[in-house]
């Protein structure tokens, strides 16, 4: 059996762009630490970081990328390779403890989800 991959329509691609907005706009909401729990750890199926995601369909800039984590640019481009990121990596740069950074990404995705829904009833 051939593997066809599924290749979403126009619509289906301008809904994902105003999904993945109002996604950035909440997390640009987020407390910092929250945000870098999220934002860093972000990965697809296979494991890919995916807050290289928002540059590529022209949601979010790097240098925005940068500014929502509080951060230069420069610091993020020595990231950017590295994404995504372990939570004990997280955990260092924000000082906090592993469990911490779970929690957060935890608190993180909860307020998402429950905005997200508000803003979508």
């Amino acid at each position: 059996a051939q593997n066809h991959a599924h290749h979403p329509g126009p619509l289906t691609r301008i809904e994902h762009q105003q999904i993945l907005k109002q996604l950035w706009e909440e997390i640009e909401i987020l407390r910092v630490n929250q945000r870098w729990a999220l934002l860093c750890s972000l990965r697809d199926e296979q494991g890919n970081g995916l807050i290289t995601f928002f540059p590529s369909c022209g949601i979010a800039s790097p240098r925005q990328i940068a500014q929502t984590l509080k951060i230069e640019i420069e610091e993020l481009m020595m990231l950017w390779d590295k994404f995504p990121l372990k939570d004990s990596e997280i955990a260092a740069r924000l000082g906090v403890s592993t469990q911490q950074v779970i929690n957060l990404r935890k608190s993180a995705r909860e307020r998402l989800e429950r905005r997200i829904r508000k803003a979508n009833q």
